[in-house]
Formats: structure tokens, C-alpha cells, sequence
């Protein structure tokens, strides 16, 4: 059974893996058009912006979805799912109007306050109708995801993509509209979600007003908004605070590095997510089946990240200097590896954090991430006058792990979920070791050296874990049974 599971997390995970892929390779590629027509000043404009309609929008969608999610297949609405879906729209629909109408009107204060700069205000009131819509697409993309339907899902964001792309290409290449085209781009991207996805709402919802059905989701919901917004100031919060110890420009290299670590996110954290919701929760009814799968998934999980992190890490200098054009934006493949093993943490906290999940732990689930949202705010007024980007980019690694850690205790404390701890800490120890190693021996040589060595390193990621132990006798076992199959096969073939 374990088994089984496991696949359909990886098959699942696979499908979503090449639609963010698929969509992370497209925007990389136009990396080197953006960083010949934006300044890191334009970066920063995007960033300080993107942060900002976030701290909005999650008002609505963090609650919406998590309703959403959690109860969609819950024993006692799974004959009323339908009206559940259609009364969450609703309700997103009415709370996002009145916010993006808000925003709309202070549009020009916030351009001051924010950007430095009221004459900006045309680009904030775009950013109105994305803060309008992003809770709408939002919630579909989450319908799809627990439908199960992971080959639309990903139809459906590569086909806004390719629209958006072109537009902002056309925009920032044809007619010189800078900054305005990458706004312009996402807008319409989510236009484009919204009305994909709208026939199988339509087909799905249950077009009936209940407030019985609405309340106790919401209930269970909104204390998480605790969570959410210190998630986001996690992840988000160190461009205000470079803001106010630097520069606009300053922000948008750091958010430039920021991208380029997010590969690791787009390629293998956000698919694995997207895909463990549902089979996690198809499984409520028998605790003890979840805990193993909840189990060997983290390790194996954090096995692939840990080894998909040191390959970006080791080549994160190569990589901006092959993607960006202007010089100016190169100094940010220092933060790169730190951010890149802050994603690797936050998806193992995908695993660790669901005993609380399961058990409807709300206040526990936001106290956990408040008090790592501390920690990260309190880091960052520590490190960035100091260290500038890389403080920021140390500070978000660190409030990562003491997250995972509050999350390991309270899901063992209400779930009696446990995690291999010691296997965790072995993968960390050789990944950080040959980093290390990699930072000693292949910097300042030749490019041909360099590479050549650093490739050495990588390769000896799995050799190193083999050789000291890691792997037990069945996985061994498991991994190399197509190695003995196919040397089965070659000997009938030669006997022959």
C-alpha cells in the first residue's frame, strides 16, 4: 500500500513537475531579454509590488483554500462538497472586491510610500485587477489539484504562460514598455486561468447558498491566516527590510538571485505539494498507513531535494552568468544556494507540518510559523545592516528550520507522526560537506576546471551516501534490481 502511494505522489508529482518545468524553462530563457531591457531598479519595483498585493490577497485565498482543501473530501461533506465550492467562490468573490476597490483608491499613496515615486500609481491600479483576480484563480487551480486532474492543471498554467509570454514580449521588445509589460503579462496570464478553468467550476459547483456549509470551514480556516501572513513575511519580508537598509536596485538583484534559486521550487517543491494534498487526505481514515507514507516520503523527498539543491548551488555562479545580461545583476549568486536549501526545507515542512493538519490544529499550526516569522524579522534587523543580501538570505534559511522543527514536535505530540531524524541529518552532513569541499577546491580556477570539478563533487553526492551507510539492505535491493535485470538479460542474451 505504501507502495502504491508513493507512486501515485511521484506520478502525480511528475505531471505537475513538467508543467512548473515547462514553465520555469520558458521564464529562464527569457531571463537574458528581461535583464537587457529591465534594471535592477525595475526587479525591485516587481518584487516590492509582488510582495505587497500578496500581503492582500492572502486575506482571501489562504482562508478560501484551506477550507477548501481540507474539508473538500471530509466524511461529512462528501455529499456537499459542491455547495461548499460554489459558497467559498462567492464569498472570495464579495471580500476581494472590496479589497482591490480599496486598493485602487490609495493607489498613488502607496506608489509614494512604497515605490518613492506617485507618478508609478498607473502601475499599481494593474496591480488592483491582479489583486482582483488572483483569489479567483486561485481557488480553481485548487479544484484541479484535489480533482485530481493534474494534466489540465498544467494545460492550463503553460497555456496562460505562452499567452502572457508573448504579450510581454511584444510589449517590452516592440513598443519599450519596461516594467509595464511584465504587469500587463500577468494579468492577463491570470484572465486566461480563470476562464480555462471556469467550465469545470461550473460542472462542479452546486449553485445553492448555505451558510451551515460555509461556517465551520471558515471557522477552521481563518485562525490560519496567522500563519499565512508569516509564511509570506518568511519568504517575502527581507525585501522590505533591504528596502530600508539599501536600495530599490538592491531588492531586485536579490529577487533576481531569489528567481534563480526558485528552479528548486518550480521543478520538485510546489508539484510535490500540489500532489500530496489528496492522497494524504483520501488516507484519514487509517492514521497509521499516513504516518509511514508521511514517513519514508520526507526522507525520500529530502534525499532528491538535497541533491537537486547542491546541483544548482555548485553552478549558481555559471548559471547568472549565463542568464543575466547585465553585470550588475552577477553579485546575486551568493544568496543563491542559501535560498535554494531554504526551499528544500520549506518542502520538507510539507511533510513534517501535517500531524497538526490532520488533527485540525489551527492555532498550533499558526503559532508554529508566528514564532518563525519572528525569528526571520528579528534575524534580518540583525544580519542585513551587516551582511546585506546574504544576511537576508541567512536569515530566511534559518527561521526555515526552526520551523520544521516546531512542526516535528507538535505533529509528534498530536499525531505521534516521527521522522527519520538521524537519516535526515546524514543526508545534510554529505551535501554540506561537498559543498564545502567544492567552495575550497574548484573557485578561482579555470572555467574547464572548474566545472569539471565541481561535476566531480555532484557525482559523488549518491557514492558518498552509498558508501557510508545510508541506504538499508531492501533499498539496495530496490535500486539496483534493474541494474540485475538487465545483466540477467545480457547473460541469456550472450548464452544464446
Amino acid at each position: 500500500m505504501i507502495i502504491d502511494h508513493l507512486k501515485r505522489t511521484v506520478q502525480l508529482g511528475t505531471v505537475y513537475s513538467i508543467g512548473s518545468i515547462s514553465q520555469g524553462a520558458l521564464f529562464v530563457l527569457l531571463f537574458p531579454i528581461y535583464t537587457s531591457f529591465l534594471s535592477p531598479q525595475d526587479f525591485g519595483i516587481i518584487g516590492l509590488m509582488s510582495i505587497t498585493v500578496s500581503l492582500l490577497t492572502r486575506f482571501v485565498s489562504a482562508p478560501i483554500n484551506s477550507a477548501f482543501t481540507r474539508f473538500y473530501y471530509a466524511p461529512e461533506y462528501k455529499e456537499k462538497n459542491g455547495i461548499l465550492l460554489f459558497n467559498l467562490f462567492l464569498w472570495a468573490l464579495l471580500t476581494i472586491a472590496c479589497c482591490a476597490a480599496i486598493f485602487w483608491g490609495i493607489s498613488e499613496y502607496l506608489a509614494g510610500v512604497i515605490l518613492q515615486d506617485r507618478n508609478l500609481a498607473y502601475l499599481l491600479k494593474i496591480y488592483a485587477l491582479i489583486l482582483f483576480l488572483q483569489p479567483i484563480s486561485s481557488l480553481f487551480l485548487c479544484l484541479l489539484r484535489m480533482l485530481e486532474k493534474a494534466k489540465y492543471s498544467v494545460f492550463t498554467s503553460i497555456s496562460s504562460l505562452l499567452i502572457s509570454a508573448g504579450l510581454t514580449l511584444y510589449l517590452l521588445t516592440v513598443l519599450k514598455k519596461g516594467v509595464l509589460s511584465l504587469i500587463v503579462g500577468n494579468l492577463f496570464s491570470l484572465i486566461v486561468t480563470v476562464i480555462m478553468v471556469l467550465p469545470v467550476f461550473i460542472k462542479r459547483a452546486t449553485f445553492r447558498l448555505s451558510g451551515s456549509v460555509l461556517i465551520p470551514p471558515l471557522k477552521y480556516a481563518y485562525p490560519l491566516l496567522l500563519s499565512e501572513y508569516s509564511n509570506l513575511f518568511i519568504q517575502s519580508g527581507d525585501r522590505y527590510v533591504l528596502r530600508i537598509f539599501g536600495s530599490v536596485s538592491m531588492v531586485g538583484i536579490y529577487s533576481f538571485g531569489y528567481q534563480i534559486a526558485g528552479i528548486l521550487q518550480t521543478a520538485l517543491v510546489t508539484p510535490i505539494k500540489q500532489a500530496l494534498q489528496p492522497i494524504v487526505l483520501k488516507q484519514e481514515e487509517d492514521p497509521e498507513a499516513v504516518r509511514h507514507f508521511l514517513k519514508i516520503g520526507a526522507t525520500y523527498f529530502y534525499l532528491i531535494g538535497c541533491a537537486a539543491c547542491l546541483l544548482i548551488s555548485l553552478f549558481s555562479r555559471e548559471i547568472l552568468m549565463l542568464f543575466a545580461r547585465k553585470e550588475a545583476f552577477w553579485g546575486a549568486w551568493v544568496i543563491v544556494p542559501i535560498i535554494t536549501y531554504s526551499y528544500v526545507q520549506h518542502g520538507l515542512g510539507n511533510f513534517v507540518g501535517w500531524g497538526m493538519g490532520l488533527m485540525k490544529k489551527s492555532f498550533h499550526i499558526s503559532g508554529t510559523v508566528l514564532v518563525a516569522a519572528l525569528a526571520n524579522i528579528g534575524l534580518n534587523f540583525l544580519f542585513v545592516p551587516q551582511w546585506g543580501m546574504l544576511g537576508a538570505a541567512a536569515a530566511t534559511m534559518l527561521s526555515y528550520v526552526v520551523w520544521n522543527c516546531l512542526k516535528a514536535y507538535y505533529s509528534a505530540k498530536f499525531y505521534d507522526l516521527h521522522f527519520e531524524v538521524g537519516r535526515l541529518l546524514h543526508i545534510t552532513g554529505i551535501g554540506f560537506g561537498l559543498y564545502g569541499l567544492a567552495l575550497l577546491l574548484a573557485n578561482n580556477r579555470a572555467v574547464e576546471i572548474s566545472v569539471a570539478l565541481k561535476l566531480l563533487f555532484f557525482l559523488g553526492y549518491p557514492l558518498m551516501l552509498w558508501g557510508t551507510g545510508f541506504f538499508s539492505k531492501g533499498e539496495k535491493e530496490y535500486l539496483l534490481k534493474p541494474l540485475n535485470g538487465f545483466r540477467r538479460n545480457l547473460s541469456k542474451c550472450m548464452f544464446l
